[in-house]
């Protein structure tokens, strides 16, 4: 699989971003598409389900069609299929402080085509792991993916002042560890997340018929806009 280049559109990395207050952050769309080739090549090497085990976060979520805990739902499965569908990534969407790339592509392999998305976060050690990964219907068996990956950055949130009486930059908030064992019950009807600095927002809704609604949204150019809003059918 060759990526031949990737596109980009705003500010990426090598720039302060705001997001937590006194912590620098970079927009790395980058990264983000290399863990995607990494995914598809662990894949093809080892089955969907092992290879999605293994890159997931610990707050991934599998839409099955309704939501579960992604690592308690792999744990037992092998891989789905024999055949690996070839995956590239197409365009991808990232926050301004880059802690969340959504990563949009093509899929094809024993006779079909079609669409996947991947949610990537960036854990602690700067790896990307996914915690939203979805595929979507056939489509078009001969879809071809451009000769160049577009990625485009949200806009930077205002920075947040402290408090008064607040030192700057010492004891400030940091999201909390999860480990899978202390995950709270889903609720059937969708979940929802976004980046540290809310640029990069995303939710599933699940429809009594099994159908699930995926909504990208984010801030960009100074309006809120979605970028990407698609319905799957039951599965």
């Amino acid at each position: 699989m060759a990526l031949l280049g990737v596109l980009s559109a705003g500010p990426l990395a090598g720039q302060e971003r705001g997001g937590w207050p006194g912590r620098t952050a970079y927009a790395n769309p980058s990264a983000a598409v290399a863990a995607e080739l990494d995914l598809a090549r662990a894949m093809a090497e080892r089955g969907r389900w092992p290879a999605l085990a293994a890159t997931a976060a610990p707050a991934a979520v599998l839409f099955v069609p309704q939501p579960v805990w992604a690592r308690t739902w792999l744990k037992s499965r092998t891989d789905a299929s024999r055949i690996t569908p070839n995956r590239q990534p197409v365009r991808l969407w990232a926050s301004c402080d880059g802690s969340l790339v959504a990563s949009e592509g093509l899929w094809n392999g024993a006779g079909q085509g079609g669409w996947f998305l991947t949610l990537w976060q960036r854990q602690d050690d700067g790896a990307f792991k996914w915690i939203l990964a979805e595929d979507g219907l056939a489509t078009a068996q001969d879809a071809a993916p451009p000769d160049m990956v577009s990625a485009v950055v949200a806009d930077c949130p205002e920075r947040r002042r402290p408090a008064a009486g607040a030192e700057a930059g010492r004891h400030r908030a940091r999201p909390e560890k999860q480990k899978v064992r202390d995950l709270p019950p889903l609720d059937p009807a969708g979940h929802s997340g976004a980046s540290a600095d809310g640029s990069l927002r995303w939710s599933v809704s699940v429809a009594t018929d099994r159908s699930r609604r995926l909504v990208i949204a984010w801030t960009k150019d100074g309006t809120a806009a979605t970028v990407l809003d698609r319905t799957l059918p039951g599965n």
